[in-house]
């Protein structure tokens, strides 16, 4: 895949995080699943517009717990531009690397597999 995908880490709501504009701007956060993250969605979407996502990684559970946020709330399942993100983060994320312990992830609905993902081309990241 040739993509141009700025990565810049953040601490948000004490949070560490990482912002990625990748297929969909998407805000990645290290924090329990029973964070409040209505502000901070509403504070990233401004941003951002109704592309704007928010994943929350929840390290508590096995496989890592991964709750994806868009304009109506939280999702049910994993968004195929949330896995392919987050497939991209965690070769580029030391932290995203670190709390991925394999290659799934535990949503509302199903476990679900992080894609490995490959960028190519003049554009791709260094």
């Amino acid at each position: 895949m040739e993509k141009r995908a700025p990565v810049t880490p953040k601490t948000v709501g004490g949070f560490r995080g990482v912002e990625c504009v990748f297929l969909n701007p998407y805000l990645v956060i290290d924090a329990p699943i029973a964070t409040d993250v209505s502000k901070l969605y509403a504070e990233f979407a401004a941003r951002h517009g109704l592309q704007a996502k928010l994943l929350v990684l929840d390290r508590s559970t096995n496989p890592i717990g991964a709750y994806y946020y868009n304009l109506n709330g939280r999702h049910g399942a994993a968004p195929m531009t949330g896995l392919v993100t987050l497939g991209y983060l965690r070769t580029q994320v030391d932290w995203i690397a670190d709390v991925m312990k394999g290659d799934t992830i535990q949503t509302p609905s199903s476990v679900e597999i992080v894609p490995k993902v490959t960028l190519i081309g003049s554009n791709a990241c260094s």
